[in-house]
């Protein structure tokens, strides 16, 4: 990215998310296919949910996520401070 004039906080910054999100885009695929596959479920120990056990789950994530982003904002600085300068 700093080829396009990115700076090198942005690139790290941008870097950091991707792999992030990355992880969850490639992880929600293989965790669809054990609950799909009756041989991976069988593997694992897994049964189909009943739509509201599914929405007890969604809940909860979307309660952790709510909580995350909360702590997150709070204990965020009210202005970003620029990096100190490497010394010269």
């Amino acid at each position: 990215m700093p080829i396009f004039g990115t700076s090198l906080e942005a690139t790290r910054t941008a870097v950091s998310l991707y792999v992030t999100l990355g992880q969850l885009v490639f992880a929600h695929p293989a965790r669809t296919l054990t609950v799909f596959l009756p041989s991976l479920r069988e593997l694992l120990g897994l049964v189909p949910l009943r739509a509201d056990e599914l929405a007890l789950v969604i809940g909860a994530v979307g309660a952790t996520w709510l909580g995350a982003e909360f702590v997150s904002r709070a204990l965020r600085p009210d202005a970003p401070h620029p990096a100190p300068s490497p010394a010269a």
